[in-house]
């Protein structure tokens, strides 16, 4: 059996960023291969075996890691969209099983939201949040109690956006800053205050709004980012666990949980993650190390699912089916299976790119994929679901919202959908005539031995063709199954959609009123014609929301709250959100929503408050003060003394 199994995620790191992956094609060609080097990942690398074609389930983080953590794809696991459900209560994870079989387990990770309240935490004994020291001496106190036995989960967000900046502050050297200040300056950026007074999310996020995704502005950023966190906060990971022993007789896999590069059909040249299913983005790194296992490297074709039965059977010679009341997606990374295809699934929301608040939000299913070692294929959207249903058996704004999401694969514009959906009220338009006359293309596919970069997608009209038919009908069917989940903080009451409505635009329309009610995501579009109204000037968006939301002119403290926020460089959609959506005057409408507000933004709040707590109990200042507290307590005023009495009575008299 073996004693330690550690599984270490870097988030957003590439394929092709570790120095034992051949196909540097991409990074040559963007001259950012000169910026690259992993030393310690290499090092690693040589004296394990490197899957260069390790493909992830999912182009975002919480999805991907479910998969990894379970063994499942996201239809089974159940988290699917980025930030709506939890893992299903019917699936086990790594940490569960390992835990009955005596492994002290721990999380260690930089985003507590991603994976607490997803239900990702589920099976750990110990929860880590950024801090690398804490982690280590719970790993030296634990070998010191002679527990021989360890799970470790450990997740990086370095390599992630804003690059080259740390979640753990310690690695923060100035470099980020200093970067941020010569491309304002070189790319023209108004500012009206120094970028040291910003938050860093601010100067990262009012940086993308000005200058777009750039792949070439943002890859060369990327690539100094791998070689800042692996040269640092990596290098000393590694050599802790070194020192501890912990290297000695380990399973260790280093992974992603995506990558970064191609990922809008729309924009090819934009750099970012978490929309299309492109190989830059869910071909993955990873690493599979321990004593017995031969060095060297394979392209066989993997996915992020086979870690949880590699783990299972090289720990416990035991396969998942022999554990578990189901079977898994995975199968152990030193197997054979011929003919192989992997899948991944990838869902959109409609605020893509903007701050959003959770309750607002809405997903569409995007993209699904099947991957071969040669072939790439790929539904867009749900086209199934039309033949799955008597299109007349359901209401029309219901037929009109699928025939967008499904067929179409995207939101319905408010306009487009009212004009269209009176058009059906009155049978002055057929539904069978908007379904014939759409020039969707629902599916396609990629032949990567031909077209690697994927740019020439070979679109087909219907599915049905013998050489194809069977990898669609594949990726179809596993949508049938889907998981039976929870929601994170539990779902919307629609009621409520219907009041917000009514309140705020179409007080005497009660038929538009009903619409909205049940499409939250066309009540936003009315929201953003105010939002994106790029005719008003800040104070004059900043009355439009007052005189709007709350019946009221602002007042000249709100006023200059307004001015002093676009100032520092906030997004007007920020600020709505901090002044409307937040604001306990506006949200009493919402008073049986157990979260007021933002709750994500809640979350993130909560944990940087805990990460601060954490960072003021280990300094000096904190340790110096307790002594004191303890001297005076114990020492000077014992408690039940006669001068415990009095320092009592002159305490309550001040």
């Amino acid at each position: 059996m073996i004693n330690n199994i550690i599984l270490i995620s870097i988030d957003t790191l590439r394929y092709d960023c570790v120095g034992y992956q051949p196909d540097k094609s991409e990074l040559e060609e963007y001259d950012v291969l000169k910026y690259l080097k992993t030393p310690t990942l290499d090092r690693i690398a040589e004296k394990s075996l490197c899957f260069t074609q390790c493909i992830s389930t999912n182009s975002y983080t919480t999805a991907s890691h479910a998969s990894i953590l379970t063994g499942l794809y996201p239809p089974r696991h159940g988290i699917r969209e980025f930030y709506v459900k939890k893992l299903s209560n019917n699936v086990y994870t790594l940490a569960e099983i390992l835990k009955i079989y005596g492994y002290t387990t721990v999380m260690f990770t930089d985003t507590y939201q991603n994976f607490y309240p997803t239900d990702l935490a589920r099976g750990f004994d110990h929860f880590i949040l950024r801090n690398d020291d804490k982690l280590f001496e719970l790993l030296k106190t634990s070998k010191s109690n002679n527990n021989p036995k360890h799970f470790i989960f450990a997740h990086f967000f370095d390599v992630h956006g804003p690059y080259t900046m740390s979640e753990n502050e310690k690695y923060n050297d100035g470099s980020f800053l200093k970067i941020m200040e010569e491309l304002y300056k070189q790319y023209g950026i108004p500012l009206s205050k120094p970028l040291s007074r910003l938050n860093k999310y601010v100067i990262w996020n009012n940086f993308i709004n000005h200058l777009g995704k750039d792949i070439h502005i943002y890859f060369p950023l990327y690539i100094q980012g791998v070689t800042k966190f692996d040269s640092g906060r990596f290098k000393d990971f590694i050599h802790a666990l070194e020192q501890l022993g912990f290297m000695d007789d380990s399973l260790i896999m280093i992974f992603s949980d995506h990558g970064e590069g191609k990922s809008s059909v729309y924009k090819p040249d934009n750099f970012t993650h978490g929309i299309g299913l492109f190989d830059s983005v869910i071909r993955v790194p990873l690493i599979f190390y321990h004593k017995d296992i031969t060095p060297g490297v394979t392209d066989k074709l993997v996915s992020l699912v086979d870690l949880f039965p590699t783990v299972l059977q090289s720990a416990l010679h035991k396969a998942p089916q022999e554990l578990l009341p189901y079977n898994g997606d995975g199968m152990h990374l030193l197997e054979h299976q011929s003919n192989r295809c992997v899948y991944s699934e990838t869902w959109i929301k409609d605020f893509s790119g903007k701050h959003w608040n959770i309750d607002m939000i809405s997903y569409l299913l995007f993209q699904r994929v099947l991957r071969t070692d040669s072939h790439k294929y790929v539904v867009f959207g749900m086209p199934e679901r039309f033949d799955d249903i008597d299109i007349h058996a359901i209401p029309e704004q219901d037929f009109l919202q699928n025939y967008y999401r499904c067929l179409l694969c995207k939101f319905e514009p408010y306009d487009e959908f009212m004009e269209t959906l009176t058009a059906l009220k009155e049978k002055s338009i057929k539904r069978e005539d908007i379904i014939a006359s759409d020039n969707r293309q629902s599916y396609c596919y990629y032949d990567l031995k031909k077209d690697p970069r994927e740019a020439h997608p070979i679109f087909l009209s219907k599915p049905f063709r013998p050489d194809v038919e069977e990898y669609f009908q594949k990726i179809i069917i596993m949508n049938r199954d889907a998981a039976d989940a929870g929601y994170i903080f539990g779902e919307f009451d629609r009621s409520l959609f219907k009041e917000l409505a009514r309140k705020l635009f179409l007080k005497e329309k009660e038929d538009i009123i009903f619409t909205l009610s049940k499409n939250k995501h066309l009540l936003n579009d009315l929201i953003d014609k105010i939002i994106l109204d790029q005719t008003l000037s800040d104070e004059e968006f900043v009355t439009s929301v007052y005189k709007i939301f709350f019946n009221r002119m602002p007042a000249e403290n709100e006023k200059k709250e307004g001015n002093e926020f676009f100032q520092s460089g906030v997004s007007r959609r920020r600020y709505f959100n901090k002044n409307v959506f937040e604001n306990e005057s506006f949200t009493d409408m919402f008073k049986e929503r157990a979260f007021k507000g933002d709750p994500y933004g809640r979350l993130r709040e909560l944990e940087q408050y805990r990460y601060k707590y954490e960072r003021l109990q280990a300094s000096l200042i904190f340790k110096l003060f307790q002594k004191i507290i303890y001297f005076i307590d114990n020492i000077l005023f014992p408690v039940g003394s006669k001068r415990r009495y009095i320092f009592s009575r002159i305490l309550k008299k001040n």
